[in-house]
């Protein structure tokens, strides 16, 4: 195991731990209220850089998995009275399968249109939810959720550890797929979705997976909400400022790394929290947005944190780092050197001039390190794509060979 990522998994035993401990510290429950709405948006932040950022499919529809998963888990648990996790764990298969069929008819097209249709999906879905009397309706609907277990002291201490477990699951998943294959592919696709398909990286087949984990965390993002606050209707769970706050935060932070969205989501809810209880709840859609502007005038590319953490990437010349990607040198049997000798006349009377000829082509066992080497770069410095295809390689359109050529997972 490399040493990032024993510091990784160190950083989450230690974060998963102050989880369970500090409901025994701490005896305000405001902080677990406000704690709460954080791990939240950073679940959602990293859950939409899947396919926004890694992809580059800009998705305005993160409030659509977000209310189904709100909805799918209050419905389970006032019917049949599952358990929280139960519901988590439901709402997250929904959301894939809401995501893939979204990506299916949509993936298609891209830019501004596939914006457009991502929104579509959040209206969709509030309109069924509007029309179901079973859900609500435009009223909503009450959840009374049961007595937390031993473990915890009280409700929102045990919501807190559940989102604190979400959101460090979230940010794992993320970070698994980044340094994949499946990460580096759909780094291609972001920099040039043609160039890929025709070096032969599945695109439709990675846009559909990063489709189904983005919906599979944004829905199970929403799972605990009618735990939080005892009540759902649809104007809340499909609201606009969980969509824009998708967005907002992985941009402050750097769509290029799982790093970004965490410190973009830690920096703008931790100061939304501090305006709702200061200034005014109604600031919040404001600040975004002026923040937003801020950083996209001022910092366009990424906050000075997650930059480093992309530079310390590029330092890194692993599987999964992001300077070197999938890079691989292969010979290139096509660059064979064909030497020529000279061939004289026996001495005779009459001056002959020297005839040159090619001797024979060398068989195809020749040496590895007799031939010229080429190198295949999958992806540049930036993290963005140059993909260069081999000029005597069959197969190498595959996707199986895409996957056995150094794309598997780190």
């Amino acid at each position: 195991m490399r040493k990032n990522s024993l510091v990784f998994l160190a950083g989450i035993i230690i974060i998963l731990a102050l989880g369970f401990l500090m409901p025994w510290l701490l005896r305000n429950p405001f902080y677990f209220f406000a704690g709460y709405v954080v791990l939240q948006y950073v679940t959602i932040a990293t859950g939409w850089n899947i396919l926004g950022g890694y992809a580059g499919y800009i998705n305005f529809g993160a409030a659509g998995f977000f209310g189904a998963g709100v909805y799918l888990s209050a419905f389970l648990f006032t019917t049949f009275g599952l358990p929280l996790p139960l519901c988590i764990l439901a709402a997250a298969i929904v959301g894939a399968i809401l995501g893939v069929l979204m990506g299916y008819l949509t993936l298609r097209i891209q830019g501004v249109y596939f914006a457009i249709a991502t929104l579509g999906l959040v209206v969709v879905l509030e309109t069924i939810v509007h029309n179901i009397s079973g859900l609500g309706g435009a009223s909503g609907m009450a959840v009374y959720g049961s007595r937390p277990p031993a473990w915890s002291p009280g409700p929102s201490q045990y919501n807190f550890t559940v989102m604190v477990v979400i959101a460090v699951a979230s940010v794992a998943l993320a970070r698994w797929v980044e340094i994949s294959w499946i990460g580096r592919g759909l780094r291609a696709v972001r920099a040039s979705e043609d160039a890929a398909e025709c070096s032969g990286v599945p695109t439709l087949r990675l846009k559909l997976v990063a489709c189904a984990l983005s919906g599979a965390v944004l829905a199970a993002a929403g799972a605990p909400y009618p735990f939080y606050t005892s009540f759902v209707e649809p104007v809340t769970a499909f609201s606009l400022i969980i969509g824009l706050n998708a967005i907002a935060m992985p941009l402050i932070g750097g769509t290029r790394t799982w790093v970004g969205p965490v410190i973009g989501a830690l920096l703008l809810a931790s100061v939304q929290q501090i305006a709702t209880v200061t200034i005014s709840s109604e600031l919040n859609i404001l600040f975004v947005g002026a923040v937003l502007i801020a950083f996209v005038a001022f910092a366009p590319g990424a906050f000075p944190i997650s930059s480093a953490a992309i530079k310390a990437g590029q330092d890194h010349d692993g599987p999964g780092s992001l300077s070197q990607g999938c890079r691989k040198t292969v010979p290139d049997r096509s660059a064979r050197s064909v030497p020529s000798i000279s061939m004289s006349a026996p001495a005779s009377g009459s001056a002959s001039s020297a005839r040159t000829v090619p001797a024979k082509r060398r068989s195809s066992t020749a040496s590895p390190a007799s031939t010229a080497p080429t190198v295949d770069r999958c992806f540049s410095k930036a993290g963005t794509s140059r993909i260069s295809r081999p000029t005597n390689e069959p197969g190498w359109a595959s996707p199986a060979v895409f996957r056995s050529r150094g794309h598997s997972s780190a």
